[in-house]
């Protein structure tokens, strides 16, 4: 399945959802809950989003450097916003493991850009199940923490068990798609870490999951409903990996429905939580996109400007 496909189909998916909430859900009724939404509310959350996506950036540029590459965090932030906007294009938000490439036409170090690319995403994984279970608990969902608490077992002993033969997959998909030659013992040395490594990004990414569902939680406040903010954790789980299937656009419209269902169960209506889901979606999906589409057009340029200079007599 070419790209184009994976891309028509997530967009099937995206509308199809938005079908089904429009089928539950007056648009008429959704417009006039955002008309209502607290404007100051909205403002603090779309200002948070900024220390949300540095948090992220933080997180892999803290790895990179604890990995001996001298980087910036100013390009990394780069990428970081650049591979938000790949993740409206690309399934299982791809888009934050291409972003290594940027990282590696700039400072080289390929298996290492790659390699503490995806490290950092099951960082990030690991400390927001690690949340959801303490989120769980403090709200007295004992289903949700359980889940939570029983999903931080596949990512930590991806993080702590070496699996040699999922690299050489990933070179040899490398070498087939790319053409590029990966050293596998190098990418399984750059993913592992050491355990003050390991603790230290898992703080960074618990400070930024923190500002990430403080905006979901400002957001349900935001219309006028009321939500714990330790449910608000407990659920930040099954709506991330929802974002991640590549049923949808970056989870728009999939992760709506799902937190509609969600906080039905805690007597939120309809109407308010898929307003809610909308503010969030703006925010903290397509605005970051659309920085990262700008910063991906404004490099795009610049290679090409220099390509042109090398190119003259």
């Amino acid at each position: 399945m070419n790209s184009r496909t994976r891309f028509l189909i997530q967009v099937a998916g995206s509308i199809v959802c938005f079908w089904w909430l429009f089928r539950m859900v007056s648009p008429e009724l959704l417009v006039e809950s955002l008309r209502r939404s607290s404007p100051v509310l909205v403002a603090v959350i779309t200002i948070i989003m900024v220390p949300a996506v540095l948090a992220r950036a933080w997180r892999w540029y803290y790895l990179l450097v604890r990995r001996g590459i001298p980087v910036t965090l100013a390009s990394i932030t780069n990428a970081t916003f650049i591979g938000m906007a790949l993740n409206l294009f690309l399934p299982a938000s791809a888009g934050d493991v291409v972003r290594s490439y940027y990282g590696w036409q700039r400072y080289g170090h390929k298996e290492e850009m790659l390699a503490t690319s995806l490290s950092d995403k099951v960082v990030a994984l690991f400390s927001l199940f690690l949340l959801g279970a303490i989120g769980g608990l403090f709200s007295g969902d004992s289903k949700l923490a359980l889940l939570a608490a029983a999903l931080t077992v596949p990512a930590g002993i991806i993080l702590l068990v070496p699996v040699r033969w999922l690299w050489k997959m990933l070179a040899l998909l490398a070498k087939r798609v790319l053409n590029k030659d990966l050293d596998v013992e190098l990418l399984l040395k750059s993913f592992h870490m050491s355990l003050p490594t390991f603790f230290g990004a898992l703080i960074i990414s618990i400070v930024g999951w923190m500002i990430t569902n403080l905006m979901y939680y400002l957001a349900v406040w935001a219309v006028g409903a009321r939500i714990g903010m330790g449910y608000t954790f407990a659920i930040a789980p099954l709506i991330n990996i929802l974002r991640m299937l590549p049923i949808s656009i970056s989870g728009l419209g999939s992760a709506d429905a799902l937190m509609v269902q969600l906080l039905e169960g805690v007597g939120i209506a309809k109407h308010l939580t898929l307003a809610a889901s909308m503010i969030v979606n703006l925010t903290l999906i397509v605005l970051p996109g659309a920085i990262g589409a700008v910063l991906m057009l404004i490099n795009v340029r610049g290679s090409l400007k220099r390509a042109n200079l090398d190119m003259r007599p």
